[in-house]
């Protein structure tokens, strides 16, 4: 009796399976990272090959300035909002490069982190086959090889 007492008889606590995502199946997590790698190596084979030859220079050029201290809506004029600039110059002069491709990988990223993301915010509240369709969507839609900033 003395021993039902001082160790009381407690069914052990199932853990639950821990995912990087909350609802997310450790299956489904890692489709999702391969779909995101597999996505950016596309992107980033897409960058030696697209053209988009009505903003790329305007904006490349637009991050030159900043590197050499000029401010947009102050020194100079942009239909833009600066975020887009402030990027390629801060990739300018992370890498040293004054080309389109390093700004074109950068993109390719974020490009790749917002699909990820937009998968995320549509899985809790639809199954798996229906979340990819806004990503499919915004992905077949999106025209990256010609618009890409």
């Amino acid at each position: 009796m003395t021993e039902t007492l001082l160790r009381p008889n407690i069914a052990p606590v199932e853990t639950e399976k821990r995912t990087f995502w909350p609802g997310l199946g450790r299956t489904e997590t890692l489709l999702v990272a391969v779909c995101a790698v597999a996505l950016l190596m596309v992107y980033n084979w897409l960058a030696y090959i697209w053209l988009d030859m009505i903003d790329e220079g305007y904006f490349l050029e637009q991050a030159t300035r900043i590197l050499r201290g000029q401010l947009p809506y102050r020194d100079f004029d942009t239909y833009y909002t600066p975020a887009v600039v402030y990027l390629h110059a801060l990739t300018f002069w992370i890498t040293g490069d004054l080309s389109v491709i390093p700004v074109r990988i950068v993109l390719a990223v974020v490009r790749t982190l917002i699909a990820v993301f937009l998968y995320l915010l549509a899985r809790p509240i639809a199954p798996p086959p229906i979340a990819i369709i806004p990503v499919a969507i915004v992905l077949a839609v999106d025209p990256v090889p010609v618009m890409w900033e």
